[in-house]
């Protein structure tokens, strides 16, 4: 026999694993915007990026640059303004700021391309900077 304090223990801990799998279910059923579907869908309130009808994890670092680059599609950004408004990185970048920036951006297409050595999204315009498009480009 249960205790009257053990069974509402029992009821609580179902409940809260009913309620945990009806969160999970709507996260996984969450309609893909119509933008996702052929390209880059960055969603600010929930800090996701879709690429392809596909979700993608991005770090902190990652998803604030890949925010700066959305924000500015098709238009080349500059190293030092990803850097200074972007990351909110001060001043001028030195080169390890610099070298961070490449590291995370080479992740960052790891992660958002189907094959980053021949990018179709993030392109790298040596010296200056990167530039995003929301749509894949295809040479």
């Amino acid at each position: 026999f249960y205790t009257q304090r053990k069974l509402a223990a029992y009821v609580h801990a179902l409940l809260a694993a009913a309620m945990l799998a009806e969160q999970w279910q709507n996260v996984q059923s969450a309609p893909v915007p119509d933008e996702a579907n052929e390209g880059i869908w960055l969603d600010h309130r929930d800090k996701r990026v879709w690429v392809e009808s596909q979700p993608v994890e991005l770090t902190s670092q990652e998803f604030k640059i890949m925010r700066y680059l959305y924000q500015n599609p098709g238009q080349l950004c500059a190293y030092d303004d990803i850097l200074q408004d972007g990351l909110n990185e001060p001043g001028d970048p030195d080169p390890d700021e610099l070298n961070r920036l490449h590291t995370a951006v080479s992740r960052l297409r790891r992660k958002t391309e189907p094959d980053p050595r021949t990018p179709r999204y993030l392109f790298t315009v040596h010296g200056r900077g990167y530039r995003l498009f929301l749509t894949p480009q295809f040479s």
